[in-house]
């Protein structure tokens, strides 16, 4: 394995685990990464995302870029970031594709190795989903290796040669909670962590957990996070005089102190209608917290099996519901759960997971 290299990874919107990842490539490999993002923080990401509790290293975000759509950009600004720092090696998001297919054609043209790092395909009709398919068949030829998050995004590029699935980076060593104390205030918690958007459906969470609080009392939903419904749950919230059990908890001045979110949980409830991987599952894991999840959700179709550490249903909220008064009838269930996460994660260090990422990079 050759090292003493510069790798420069790409990606859209500099977020708190990249850049933390940044840091600790650096530290504890040989090798030279940079992280290159396209975007700046959007509206619906936290705020606390800006507040990184050391020093970033080798982190550069670029200005906005020139928008074709939503979805479609180029940010011509990374040639000259491709010049000045000259990788050997050249990694891609997948969300930065039209990007990344021109600092790759650059990186060919200068005999680098180039590598793709790809989620699943986001849900869509048949023909767009062969249009997907055939434009990444093309693009593939730029790249030598591929990188994919999760066993359904290494079935799905089944015409792919040369991949490898390798999980999303990720420091869970500040999660794990192997003395956890369930039931805090002698109440049942339920968490949701993440973006309150459709995809995401929060609101269902919530509908379901309403319709749950009229017949039970001995529980609680603990909502953390931003975006668009925000506004309309806390509006549901109060016209139903919800505030005693339903809670939204912001109070968190920094990504790195949401362990003490998960700590004040019992079970995550995460439905999601989609999601290329899904942090909030393995933090969850390792947090020692039962899991509610989907199919859909990649990372819990990775790690959660159905009624063994967790419970997967659609995003339904008659199924949601139906999980959660599960836990609720049961409460060793919760705990039996929750430790089962706990010793799938255990021994999965962040250096282990390190090692493993950089290892990945130089394989042929």
């Amino acid at each position: 394995m050759k090292q003493n290299k510069t790798i420069l990874f790409l990606s859209n919107m500099a977020s708190p685990y990249q850049i933390e990842n940044c840091k600790y490539l650096n530290e504890k490999t040989s090798n030279d990464y940079y992280f290159i993002f396209y975007l700046q923080r959007e509206s619906n990401r936290p705020s606390y995302w800006d507040d990184i509790p050391f020093k970033p290293k080798n982190i550069k975000v670029l200005n906005r870029p020139f928008k074709i759509s939503e979805q479609i950009y180029i940010n011509f600004d990374v040639l000259k970031n491709l010049k000045e720092l000259n990788p050997d090696i050249v990694i891609v998001g997948g969300y930065t594709l039209f990007t990344g297919i021109y600092a790759a054609i650059w990186a060919k043209l200068n005999g680098k190795k180039t590598i793709l790092y790809l989620e699943r395909f986001l849900p869509s009709s048949n023909i767009k989903r062969y249009f997907k398919s055939f434009i990444l068949k093309l693009v593939s030829k730029l790249f030598d290796q591929f990188i994919l998050a999760g066993n359904d995004a290494y079935k799905e590029y089944y015409f792919i040669k040369n991949k490898r699935n390798i999980p999303y980076l990720i420091n869970l060593d500040r999660y794990y909670d192997s003395d956890k104390k369930y039931f805090k205030d002698n109440k049942i918690n339920f968490l949701y962590s993440g973006r309150f958007s459709k995809n995401q459906n929060v609101y269902s969470i919530v509908e379901a957990f309403i319709q749950l609080s009229e017949k039970y009392t001995n529980i609680k939903l603990i909502l953390s996070g931003y975006g668009e419904e925000l506004h309309k749950i806390q509006s549901k919230i109060k016209l139903l005089n919800k505030e005693a059990v339903i809670e939204i908890d912001n109070r968190y001045k920094s990504w790195f102190e949401l362990p003490e979110l998960y700590n004040r949980a019992d079970i995550l409830v995460a439905p999601l209608n989609h999601s290329g991987w899904g942090f909030v599952i393995e933090e969850a894991m390792a947090s020692s917290l039962a899991v509610i999840s989907t199919y859909e959700t990649t990372a819990a179709a990775e790690y959660i099996i159905d009624n063994y550490n967790g419970f997967i249903n659609t995003s339904s909220i008659n199924d949601i519901k139906n999980s959660m008064e599960k836990y609720i009838l049961d409460k060793e269930l919760i705990i039996k759960h929750g430790k089962r996460n706990f010793d799938l994660k255990k021994d999965v260090s962040y250096e282990y997971m390190i090692n493993k990422y950089n290892k990945a990079i130089f394989e042929d």
